[in-house]
Protein backbone atom coordinates (compact mmCIF):
# COMPACT_ATOMS: atom_id res chain seq x y z
CA UNK A 1 0.00 0.00 0.00
CA UNK A 2 2.87 2.36 0.77
CA UNK A 3 4.30 1.77 -2.71
CA UNK A 4 0.92 2.56 -4.29
CA UNK A 5 0.72 5.75 -2.23
CA UNK A 6 4.25 6.69 -3.34
CA UNK A 7 3.40 6.06 -7.01
CA UNK A 8 0.21 8.10 -6.67
CA UNK A 9 2.05 10.95 -4.96
CA UNK A 10 4.79 11.04 -7.60
CA UNK A 11 2.21 10.95 -10.35
CA UNK A 12 0.13 13.75 -8.88
CA UNK A 13 3.22 15.86 -8.19
CA UNK A 14 4.16 15.53 -11.86
CA UNK A 15 0.65 16.48 -12.97
CA UNK A 16 0.24 19.46 -10.69
CA UNK A 17 3.63 20.88 -11.59
CA UNK A 18 2.49 21.06 -15.22
CA UNK A 19 -1.10 22.16 -14.66
CA UNK A 20 -1.26 24.22 -17.84
CA UNK A 21 -0.35 21.16 -19.91
CA UNK A 22 -2.61 18.78 -17.98
CA UNK A 23 -5.61 21.03 -18.60
CA UNK A 24 -5.35 20.78 -22.40
CA UNK A 25 -7.91 18.29 -23.73
CA UNK A 26 -8.46 16.94 -27.20
CA UNK A 27 -10.57 14.32 -28.94
CA UNK A 28 -8.54 11.20 -29.70
CA UNK A 29 -9.23 8.31 -32.04
CA UNK A 30 -7.55 4.91 -32.33
CA UNK A 31 -4.59 6.02 -34.53
CA UNK A 32 -3.90 9.06 -32.32
CA UNK A 33 -3.97 6.94 -29.16
CA UNK A 34 -1.75 4.27 -30.71
CA UNK A 35 0.73 7.01 -31.63
CA UNK A 36 0.66 8.42 -28.08
CA UNK A 37 1.09 4.99 -26.47
CA UNK A 38 3.99 4.21 -28.82
CA UNK A 39 5.73 7.45 -27.85
CA UNK A 40 5.14 7.33 -24.10
CA UNK A 41 5.13 3.70 -22.98
CA UNK A 42 8.12 2.08 -24.67
CA UNK A 43 6.32 -1.20 -25.43
CA UNK A 44 8.43 -4.34 -25.59
CA UNK A 45 6.30 -5.29 -28.58
CA UNK A 46 3.14 -4.01 -30.25
CA UNK A 47 0.48 -5.66 -32.34
CA UNK A 48 -1.73 -4.07 -34.96
CA UNK A 49 -4.42 -6.17 -36.61
CA UNK A 50 -3.94 -7.43 -40.13
CA UNK A 51 -6.63 -5.71 -42.26
CA UNK A 52 -7.44 -9.08 -43.84
CA UNK A 53 -7.87 -10.75 -40.43
CA UNK A 54 -9.01 -8.15 -37.87
CA UNK A 55 -8.08 -8.65 -34.24
CA UNK A 56 -10.74 -10.17 -32.08
CA UNK A 57 -12.13 -7.47 -29.81
CA UNK A 58 -9.25 -5.01 -30.02
CA UNK A 59 -7.37 -3.07 -32.66
CA UNK A 60 -4.05 -2.59 -30.93
CA UNK A 61 -2.02 -4.07 -28.11
CA UNK A 62 1.12 -2.89 -26.34
CA UNK A 63 2.98 -5.51 -24.33
CA UNK A 64 5.41 -4.42 -21.63
CA UNK A 65 7.62 -7.49 -21.27
CA UNK A 66 8.51 -10.85 -22.86
CA UNK A 67 6.15 -12.71 -20.51
CA UNK A 68 3.14 -10.54 -21.45
CA UNK A 69 2.70 -9.66 -17.78
CA UNK A 70 1.34 -6.19 -18.58
CA UNK A 71 -0.74 -5.59 -21.71
CA UNK A 72 -2.65 -2.53 -22.86
CA UNK A 73 -5.41 -3.00 -25.46
CA UNK A 74 -7.26 -0.34 -27.47
CA UNK A 75 -10.55 -1.30 -29.15
CA UNK A 76 -12.46 0.78 -31.68
CA UNK A 77 -16.19 1.24 -31.98
CA UNK A 78 -17.01 0.00 -35.46
CA UNK A 79 -20.48 1.57 -35.30
CA UNK A 80 -19.28 5.12 -34.63
CA UNK A 81 -17.11 7.31 -36.83
CA UNK A 82 -15.87 10.70 -35.64
CA UNK A 83 -14.73 13.75 -37.56
CA UNK A 84 -14.63 12.38 -41.07
CA UNK A 85 -14.66 8.63 -40.47
CA UNK A 86 -11.87 8.37 -37.87
CA UNK A 87 -11.96 5.29 -35.66
CA UNK A 88 -13.66 6.09 -32.35
CA UNK A 89 -12.21 4.43 -29.24
CA UNK A 90 -14.74 2.20 -27.50
CA UNK A 91 -12.58 0.55 -24.83
CA UNK A 92 -9.11 0.61 -23.34
CA UNK A 93 -8.16 -2.42 -21.30
CA UNK A 94 -5.13 -2.88 -19.05
CA UNK A 95 -4.17 -6.34 -17.79
CA UNK A 96 -1.46 -7.07 -15.23
CA UNK A 97 -0.44 -10.58 -14.26
CA UNK A 98 1.09 -10.13 -10.81
CA UNK A 99 3.23 -13.24 -10.54
CA UNK A 100 3.73 -14.83 -7.12
CA UNK A 101 7.26 -14.50 -5.80
CA UNK A 102 7.55 -18.29 -5.77
CA UNK A 103 6.96 -18.45 -9.52
CA UNK A 104 10.34 -16.75 -10.13
CA UNK A 105 9.04 -15.21 -13.36
CA UNK A 106 9.34 -11.41 -13.06
CA UNK A 107 8.18 -8.51 -10.94
CA UNK A 108 6.08 -6.56 -13.44
CA UNK A 109 4.83 -3.98 -10.94
CA UNK A 110 7.11 -1.24 -12.32
CA UNK A 111 5.62 -1.79 -15.78
CA UNK A 112 2.09 -1.92 -14.36
CA UNK A 113 2.83 1.37 -12.55
CA UNK A 114 4.03 2.98 -15.75
CA UNK A 115 0.98 1.87 -17.74
CA UNK A 116 -1.61 2.89 -15.14
CA UNK A 117 0.14 6.25 -14.67
CA UNK A 118 -0.15 6.83 -18.42
CA UNK A 119 -3.90 6.07 -18.42
CA UNK A 120 -4.51 8.20 -15.32
CA UNK A 121 -2.64 11.15 -16.83
CA UNK A 122 -4.22 10.74 -20.24
CA UNK A 123 -7.89 10.41 -19.32
CA UNK A 124 -8.39 11.75 -15.77
CA UNK A 125 -8.04 15.12 -14.07
CA UNK A 126 -5.20 15.07 -11.51
CA UNK A 127 -7.68 15.28 -8.61
CA UNK A 128 -9.46 12.11 -9.84
CA UNK A 129 -6.43 10.13 -11.03
CA UNK A 130 -5.60 8.73 -7.60
CA UNK A 131 -8.87 6.80 -7.54
CA UNK A 132 -7.95 5.02 -10.78
CA UNK A 133 -4.42 4.19 -9.57
CA UNK A 134 -5.61 2.98 -6.16
CA UNK A 135 -8.34 0.88 -7.77
CA UNK A 136 -5.88 -0.80 -10.11
CA UNK A 137 -3.50 -1.77 -7.31
CA UNK A 138 -6.35 -2.97 -5.10
CA UNK A 139 -7.78 -6.43 -4.63
CA UNK A 140 -11.50 -5.58 -4.70
CA UNK A 141 -13.69 -5.50 -7.80
CA UNK A 142 -14.97 -2.00 -8.48
CA UNK A 143 -17.08 -0.11 -11.01
CA UNK A 144 -17.32 3.68 -11.22
CA UNK A 145 -17.92 6.41 -13.76
CA UNK A 146 -15.92 9.52 -14.47
CA UNK A 147 -17.40 11.99 -16.93
CA UNK A 148 -18.27 9.81 -19.94
CA UNK A 149 -16.05 6.90 -18.96
CA UNK A 150 -17.17 3.72 -17.25
CA UNK A 151 -14.33 2.09 -15.32
CA UNK A 152 -14.56 -1.60 -14.43
CA UNK A 153 -11.88 -3.29 -12.36
CA UNK A 154 -11.63 -7.01 -11.60
CA UNK A 155 -9.12 -8.77 -9.38
CA UNK A 156 -8.84 -12.56 -9.58
CA UNK A 157 -6.49 -14.84 -7.69
CA UNK A 158 -5.19 -17.53 -10.06
CA UNK A 159 -2.59 -20.24 -9.56
CA UNK A 160 0.81 -18.53 -9.34
CA UNK A 161 -0.57 -15.01 -9.93
CA UNK A 162 -3.12 -12.34 -9.21
CA UNK A 163 -4.84 -11.07 -12.34
CA UNK A 164 -5.68 -7.34 -12.43
CA UNK A 165 -8.03 -6.29 -15.23
CA UNK A 166 -9.08 -2.68 -15.78
CA UNK A 167 -11.45 -1.57 -18.54
CA UNK A 168 -12.15 2.04 -19.43
CA UNK A 169 -15.21 2.20 -21.66
CA UNK A 170 -16.12 5.29 -23.65
CA UNK A 171 -19.88 5.86 -23.16
CA UNK A 172 -20.12 8.97 -25.36
CA UNK A 173 -22.77 8.15 -27.96
CA UNK A 174 -20.88 10.15 -30.59
CA UNK A 175 -17.63 8.29 -29.91
CA UNK A 176 -15.84 11.40 -28.65
CA UNK A 177 -13.12 10.44 -26.19
CA UNK A 178 -11.33 13.37 -24.60
CA UNK A 179 -7.73 12.98 -23.51
CA UNK A 180 -5.13 15.19 -21.85
CA UNK A 181 -1.69 15.65 -23.28
CA UNK A 182 0.64 13.44 -21.25
CA UNK A 183 2.50 15.96 -19.05
CA UNK A 184 5.82 14.10 -19.24
CA UNK A 185 7.46 11.00 -20.61
CA UNK A 186 6.78 7.80 -18.69
CA UNK A 187 9.88 5.69 -18.89
CA UNK A 188 11.12 2.44 -17.42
Amino acid sequence: MLRVLLISTLFLTGCTSTNHIASVRMVVDVPAEVDSISKHLNCSWQKMPDPMYPAKGHDYSCVADPYASVILFVASDENVGIEGNKQAIKKIKLIWKEWDKDSHIIDAKPDASRFIAYLAQRFFEPSKATKLVDTFFGDKDKVFTYKQLKVTYQHRQKPMMALHRLEIENTNKHGLLYAHLPPHEITK
